[in-house]
Parts: C-alpha cells; sequence; structure tokens
C-alpha cells in the first residue's frame, strides 16, 4: 500500500516565502523552513534536490501569482488598470511582493535548478516582458 504524502511542495514554497519576506534569502534555511512548515527536514529533500531548487520554486510561485494579476492589464494595454493591478496584488499578497521587490532571483537562486523550473522562471519572465512591451506600444 502507497502510503499518502503528508506535506506538497507548496507548504515548504510558502514557509520559504514567508522567511525571505521576514529575514531575507539568508534566513531560509532549511531547517528554518522544515521548522516554518512544521515538516522534518527530510520532508522537504523528498520534494527538492538543494535549497536552491526550493528558493527557485519559491520565486517562481511568487513571480507567477503576481504575473496571473498583471498580466490582462498589462496586455490590453491599460497602464492604469496595471498599477491597479499590482497596488491590490501587492495588498493581498505582501509578502510574495515583498519577496519580488526586494530580491532578484539570483539572490534565491545561487546555483544549479532542474532545468524543468528554469524554463517555467523563462516562461514567466517572458509573459511578463511581452505584456510590458505591449503595454508601452
Amino acid at each position: 500500500m502507497v502510503r499518502k504524502a503528508e506535506f506538497d511542495d507548496t507548504i515548504f514554497i510558502l514557509a520559504a516565502i514567508h522567511l525571505i519576506a521576514a529575514g531575507g534569502p539568508h534566513a531560509a534555511t532549511m531547517t528554518a523552513i522544515a521548522q516554518q512548515a512544521n515538516a522534518p527536514t527530510g520532508s522537504i529533500y523528498h520534494r527538492f534536490p538543494s535549497r536552491t531548487a526550493l528558493l527557485g520554486a519559491a520565486w517562481h510561485f511568487a513571480l507567477q501569482d503576481m504575473a496571473t494579476a498583471l498580466l490582462p492589464a498589462l496586455q490590453q494595454g491599460d497602464s492604469e488598470q496595471a498599477v491597479i493591478a499590482r497596488c491590490l496584488w501587492s495588498e493581498q499578497n505582501p509578502e510574495f511582493a515583498r519577496v519580488i521587490m526586494l530580491y532578484d532571483e539570483n539572490d534565491l537562486i545561487a546555483g544549479p535548478i532542474p532545468d524543468k523550473l528554469g524554463k517555467a522562471i523563462g516562461r514567466v519572465n517572458r509573459s511578463l516582458g511581452a505584456g510590458l512591451t505591449a503595454l508601452l506600444t
């Protein structure tokens, strides 16, 4: 019989985001993330091959959430709605906003990450870039 996973990726990603928002990337150690998630450290390593991979996943999670909120207004070229969407998103997601506004992905991703995650981050960055281009044209 297969044992049901007690923890999922999102628990660890949100714990990492919380710690980064509160104390910067250095505060998001694997031990601190496990404590924040109330999980054993081994559960993290079962899902993420390294701290860098987990922090990369946290960056992607926050960035994708912001992109989902902003892209409709950006793609329509509506700068006023884009600013409103950004403000509302920041208000509703202060930890995500703090991570994105205070740090860049190089502050969190200090080494190799899984190829699939790197491609996912690239897709979000390209979609935001295209949205900004649509806003400016």
